[in-house]
């Protein structure tokens, strides 16, 4: 059981330090006590036991504030127990997970405070650098909360790009494009905690999986030691949900 099971986005929240970093899935390690993949996963993110401690594994994307909400939906479902799924009961437990997300980011007392006074185009650019969400998702709260939405949230009739909207603010707000990149460099690599790569290494050399496999969690080309094993044939590569399949073994 995990110490997450019936905590509160509130609750969560003051877990985490009563902050969101950059490097988001390191927090969740260091604060929360659940590791955390990155890899080229299809769909939005799945959570899995491995070993007794929750995983959460997440598609790589330089699109940050996705990864950051597909990280707090998945602590939704540890949080609210729905990580077993039942069939007829999933689009009430994704919903769940959505809303738990939705209250961590995007508090509904922080999202008043945001259209408070006069609405400032930077105040928004830091709420949006600070809690690592998006224009579109920070639109449909304040839709939720029946709460004015500025129109220099908008390009085109569409909500404006998020990085492009941080990017006229970045001075107001003490960042540079650095920062920007750096965020999006972190959600964009990919990310294997220490004890899964070696179980994954276990895997490798006891002949359940290809070297291919570790090479890949690595992100290099080859770990051959040798010429023979550098000339030998290996398996196909396994897709990324083998690999989380071959986790759980």
């Amino acid at each position: 059981m995990s110490d997450l099971q019936g905590k509160t986005p509130e609750e969560v929240w003051e877990m985490l330090g009563e902050r969101i970093k950059i490097d988001f899935s390191s927090q969740i390690e260091e604060y929360l006590h659940i590791d955390v993949v990155q890899i080229g996963l299809e769909g939005n993110g799945t959570c899995l036991i491995l070993d007794y401690r929750p995983v959460i594994v997440v598609p790589r994307t330089d699109n940050w504030f996705r990864q950051v909400f597909a990280i707090a939906h998945e602590i939704g479902h540890i949080a609210n127990d729905t990580t077993i799924k039942r069939d007829d009961e999933i689009s009430e437990q994704e919903r769940g997970a959505n809303r738990f997300a939705a209250d961590l980011l995007m508090p509904k007392v922080q999202v008043e405070r945001l259209v408070e006074d006069k609405a400032e185009p930077a105040r928004f650019a830091k709420f949006l650098w600070d809690w690592g969400v998006s224009v579109a998702a920070l639109v449909n709260r304040l839709n939720k909360f029946d709460l004015p939405t500025p129109d220099f949230l908008f390009e085109d009739e569409k909500t404006i790009v998020t990085q492009k909207f941080l990017g006229k603010h970045l001075k107001e707000i003490g960042l540079t494009w650095s920062d920007v990149q750096r965020r999006a460099s972190l959600s964009g690599a990919q990310r294997f905690p220490a004890h899964l790569l070696a179980k994954l290494y276990e895997q490798v050399n006891s002949g359940k999986a290809p070297a291919q496999t570790y090479e890949w969690a690595l992100g290099v080309q080859n770990t051959a030691t040798t010429a023979e094993e550098s000339a030998r044939e290996t398996p196909e590569m396994l897709s990324a949900d083998e690999v989380l399949e071959l986790l759980e073994q």
